[in-house]
């Protein structure tokens, strides 16, 4: 029981570090219009170690905190980070510690789908609907920077993830 809160506390942090750096330090660092999606990275590798029903409760937080932030409506940005987080679960049964190409790439599709969705929402709503300059200056440039980021931050995931399943591992073996 108490590994279940420990681990869940430490998701809140990774979350909320995310979200800090995502809105604070990204902002300065990155020259373009877009800034890597951290969030959506969080939430898919989380979905992506641990299965669709740990993916789409981190979705829910990381959504919120994007909707309390940017969001006019609040869930809009929850929806997609929920579903985000279950796509991301679904691939759980290709998970291998040396793999990182498939989470990388599982997050740049996420984000490709969330710029369309935010292209959708924003643009196309307003009768705005070309999409090439939307994709060419802020969709492709967000993927690249959010898959780059994506190869670091699944590493750091995984050393706390690591971290937990074998501390949770010693405990159970003691424990018998």
């Amino acid at each position: 029981m108490k590994y279940r809160i420990l681990r869940g506390l430490a998701i809140f942090l990774i979350v909320m570090a995310a979200y800090f750096l995502q809105n604070s330090l990204f902002t300065q660092v990155f020259y373009f219009q877009t800034i890597p999606n951290l969030l959506l990275i969080v939430t898919v590798v989380f979905g992506f170690l641990r299965g669709p029903y740990t993916g789409i409760p981190v979705g829910l937080l990381a959504g919120l905190l994007y909707d309390l932030h940017a969001g006019t409506l609040l869930g809009y940005y929850t929806l997609f980070y929920v579903y985000a987080g279950w796509f991301g679960g679904l691939f759980n049964r290709f998970f291998y510690l040396d793999e990182l190409a498939l989470p990388t790439v599982l997050c740049g599709v996420t984000d490709f789908l969330f710029g369309a969705y935010l292209f959708f929402l924003r643009c196309v709503l307003r009768n705005q609907t070309n999409f090439l300059p939307y994709l060419t200056g802020i969709i492709l440039p967000e993927v690249v920077y959010t898959m780059i980021c994506a190869i670091v931050f699944f590493r750091l995931i995984l050393l706390v993830h690591n971290a937990l399943e074998d501390a949770e591992k010693r405990s159970a073996r003691r424990f018998v």
